[in-house]
């Protein structure tokens, strides 16, 4: 990437006849699964101009500083995505509120980015702890939860070019639609009840696949926590 990039985001290249494809970042806090999934969907994409960069772990609050680096100039990019776990003892509150100051979104699974995987598979986003989210995950990706949590083959994860990354067309994409339906339907749930959605990854997923026809609020998606602000 290049960090010294100075053009603004109004006056990067256009596809002839197209307008201007939005630039997103999005930095997540795992260093195989998010950085596999999100790399996956945006070959699949072509509606955003997306750069992914890998987590080193961390909390959530290191994500977002991770993401102020890699922003810089803030004005290259139209939007900031962060994705991170919603567990309260990394540091949520500060990464939120310092996510709203910068203008960034975020994007949160409680308790773990696997419940988002899950919704591609199930209606539930499943129970229990993060350990145990990883096992059921077994069940849709062999393998998954002995072999690093990683989503790709083997031929994907030691740099070997799968062919038009065929693995996230086959695997994910045909199910992206149903995922993001049962999201959204989680969403509207938790919200009646006056509870915060166990994940609003959707968000940023459909950013991705539909473009981007108007600006989220900053920060949005900052009460998948478990209860609401």
């Amino acid at each position: 990437m290049n960090r010294g990039r100075t053009t603004s985001a109004r006056s990067r290249a256009t596809v002839r006849g197209k307008r201007p494809r939005k630039r997103v970042l999005i930095v997540g806090e795992g260093r195989v699964t998010e950085f596999e999934y999100f790399e996956g969907l945006r070959r699949h994409c072509a509606e955003t101009a997306t750069e992914v960069i890998k987590g080193d772990g961390g909390d959530a609050l290191a994500v977002v500083r991770r993401a102020e680096k890699h922003a810089t100039p803030r004005r290259a990019w139209d939007e900031v995505w962060c994705v991170f776990d919603g567990e309260p003892k990394d540091h949520l509150p500060e990464a939120i509120e310092r996510a709203e100051k910068l203008r960034f979104h975020v994007a949160i699974s409680t308790p773990c980015f696997e419940v988002w995987l899950r919704l591609h598979h199930r209606d539930s986003p499943g129970s229990g702890a993060c350990s145990n989210r990883i096992a059921a995950l077994d069940r849709f990706v062999p393998g998954y939860a002995e072999g690093g949590k990683h989503i790709a083959p083997d031929s994907a994860r030691h740099g070997r070019r799968v062919r038009g990354w065929t693995w996230f067309e086959e695997r994910w994409a045909p199910r992206i639609a149903d995922a993001v339906r049962r999201a959204e339907g989680l969403e509207r749930s938790s919200r009646r009840s006056g509870q915060a959605p166990p994940t609003t990854v959707h968000r940023v997923v459909e950013r991705m696949r539909n473009g981007w026809p108007d600006n989220p609020s900053p920060g949005g998606g900052g009460e998948a926590t478990g209860s609401r602000r």
